[in-house]
């Protein structure tokens, strides 16, 4: 074996048994670095989103949106394909799915999307999107063991860099892989030719410097001492770089077998390596490593302080990432004139970044939009909000739409009793050490009442039915499906009840009653005849038989007949209900029915669906308005009825 190889395979091993420590160390840890680096990640591509939007596809910018928003990484490649379908020179969806397919190990499909975005940015002499393109290609090189490939493309990515601190981060980065080729006098030249222009990372640069150069007067002295032992076997050393000279020697690194380090080696090893990755601002990195290293050596030098500071400045990287991601949310609320959503975005930005000047400047503008919109239609529109979010759960979002409404009018409606409910809620939950002990019904009982249900509802035991469902709809208030089978069930009991009892008869009074069945019908046919044809039977037997279509038509003809028959509006109306009809004739008639105040049994069904309809089209009228009012009230009495049970 010669000295070159002994050396390359005594780096190798150092590097992966420290890989091996800092995998088996990390735990959870590296599982939120990823979440952080997938974060920083999106805010990079929103960013990158935001220059190109106003000359992308429409529907390219949508899906690449969707894409960099979409946490499943499968689900994200999708959306990038999507966009990349609709518009091939989409810059940043190739560097976006060349990013995600690195993070699957999927390096030869990303080193294609990379290469493709290479390409096009290849016309531009410099830009950092063109450096963060390459550096990523070196990242899918070097994954995938090709050493010159991944050098030479972060040698390609400095020169286009112009910000210095990336410029810094690919130094880092390409005198790491140079010193795993075993090119230390080029990685030394790199290192002190960067270290000219930043003053600011001057210590690492000594760090890192001063470990190379012990390497390169390590090996050379190897090799005076193999040489005088064996002359002719060892290779030539290769001069060493002062910082004057301008050009590189692309001869490899004297090599030669290393020893085995000492632990006190090694631990330096990994301190220099931390310095690294904190210079060069990997904070994930550098606090594993500084972990790994203190667990072999608790009291290192300044180690545990570094942890410390790097732990901190992680904590202070991600509530930037979260500044940066609700000021991004304001400025997509702010694009649709949602003033009440832009406003809580940036509020919640200057919380966690009270210095974000640009965020305080968006924040003025939407106020001041907001002040210059119609009164009455701001009040009924965040009123509306307001309700809608109640209904959801959504008790920040409701909070600030109240407390709008209540600035520009303390007595609109109910605004002041809404907004104090609110904050009751509020201040329960952050009170709440603990969930509330919420009794939940075994799902054995809820699936045996449902069976039984369905059990009588084919035997047509119309009132054992109604009772079932009526005990499964206090198990399961939410379930639609047991409100549908109670509805059907009471209709058909209405139905049965309404009908003659069967008598039975004895053998001995058979003939008698025969012969006083023919004379009376002789007399009743044709009156029976008559009520059979009329509408309202028809109807009835069309629900009997379960065509609600045909039923309703019966009942439409009715009313546009007869149109002041309000009678006819429940009957209506629950048939619209069962057969789960929501276009605006339907809705036409549940209005009738809240309007006109028509006795109901589904009502709260009604005021449900009603709402949801207006709500989804964006309406804020009066009727919707009052449906809200009153479907938050069943609510609100529904939630006290539990408590007090």
């Amino acid at each position: 074996m010669t000295a070159s190889s002994a050396l390359r395979m005594a780096f190798l091993r150092l590097t992966k048994k420290h890989q091996t420590l800092t995998t088996l160390r990390r735990g959870e840890t590296m599982q939120s670095i990823i979440r952080v680096r997938t974060t920083a990640f999106a805010l990079f591509c929103l960013g990158a989103f935001a220059a190109v939007a106003q000359v992308r596809n429409q529907d390219a910018i949508r899906w690449y949106n969707t894409g960099v928003s979409e946490k499943d990484p499968q689900k994200a490649i999708a959306a990038y394909e999507k966009a990349l379908a609709l518009d091939s020179t989409f810059t940043e969806a190739l560097f976006a799915i060349g990013y995600a397919y690195n993070n699957q190990k999927d390096f030869a499909r990303a080193q294609g999307y990379l290469r493709r975005a290479s390409r096009i940015e290849s016309g531009k002499s410099k830009g950092d999107l063109k450096a963060k393109i390459l550096f990523e290609l070196s990242n899918s090189h070097f994954g995938a063991g090709d050493l010159n490939a991944s050098a030479e493309a972060l040698r390609q990515a400095k020169v286009s860099a112009s910000d210095d601190k990336l410029k810094t981060n690919i130094v880092f980065k390409l005198a790491r892989v140079l010193c795993q080729q075993n090119l230390f006098q080029e990685a030394l030249y790199e290192l002190r030719e960067r270290r000219q222009h930043d003053s600011k990372n001057k210590d690492s640069f000594d760090n890192f410097i001063s470990l190379v150069e012990n390497e390169i007067a390590a090996a050379q002295t190897r090799v005076a001492e193999n040489t005088a032992a064996n002359p002719e076997a060892a290779p030539p050393l290769q001069p060493q770089l002062s910082d004057s000279q301008t050009t590189l020697t692309q001869a490899g690194a004297p090599s030669v077998s290393q020893p085995v380090k000492t632990a006190e080696q090694a631990i330096e090893d990994l301190y220099l390596q931390a310095l690294g990755y904190e210079t060069a601002n990997n904070l994930e990195m550098s606090a594993a490593t500084y972990e790994n290293l203190l667990q072999q050596s608790p009291n290192y030098k300044d180690a545990r302080m570094r942890l410390q500071t790097v732990q901190r400045r992680l904590i202070e990287k991600q509530i930037a990432l979260e500044a940066e991601q609700k000021y991004t949310e304001g400025l997509a609320a702010l694009r649709v004139s949602d003033w009440l959503g832009a406003i809580a975005s940036f509020e919640k930005t200057l919380e966690l970044k009270p210095d974000f000047s640009e965020a305080r400047q968006r924040l003025q503008e939407s106020q001041k939009r907001l002040d210059q919109e119609n009164t009455d239609e701001i009040l009924a529109r965040y009123y509306t909000e307001g309700l809608s979010a109640m209904r959801r759960g959504d008790l920040g979002r409701c909070l600030v739409a109240f407390e709008k409404v209540r600035k520009l009018d303390p007595n609109y409606r109910e605004v002041a009793a809404l907004l104090a409910q609110v904050e009751s809620e509020i201040q329960s939950q952050r009170l709440s050490a603990i969930p509330q002990a919420v009794p939940r019904t075994a799902s054995p009982v809820v699936d045996s009442l449902y069976y039984a249900a369905l059990k009588f509802l084919q035997q047509n035991d119309w009132k054992r039915a109604v009772v079932t469902l009526e005990k499964l709809r206090i198990l399961s208030p939410d379930n639609s499906e047991v409100a549908r089978l109670l509805a059907q069930a009471r209709m058909n009991l209405s139905f049965a009840s309404a009908e003659m009892a069967s008598v039975d008869v004895s053998n001995d009074t058979r003939k008698i009653l025969t012969t006083a069945g023919a004379v009376l019908a002789a007399i009743v046919l044709p009156f029976l005849f008559i009520f059979i044809f009329s509408p309202s039977v028809r109807a009835r037997l069309h629900l009997l038989m379960g065509d609600f279509p045909g039923a309703s038509r019966i009942y439409e003809r009715m009313l546009t007949q007869k149109p002041t028959r309000v009678e006819l509006y429940p009957a209506l109306a629950n048939i619209y209900l069962l057969s789960g009809r929501r276009d605006e004739n339907a809705m036409k008639v549940y209005k009738t029915v809240l309007q006109l105040d028509l006795p109901f049994q589904n009502r709260e069904q009604i005021n449900a669906v009603f709402t949801q309809h207006y709500l989804s089209n964006g309406r804020s009228d009066n009727d919707t308005i009052k449906a809200l009012e009153s479907a938050i009230q069943i609510e609100l009495n529904r939630k006290s009825a539990r408590r007090d049970s």
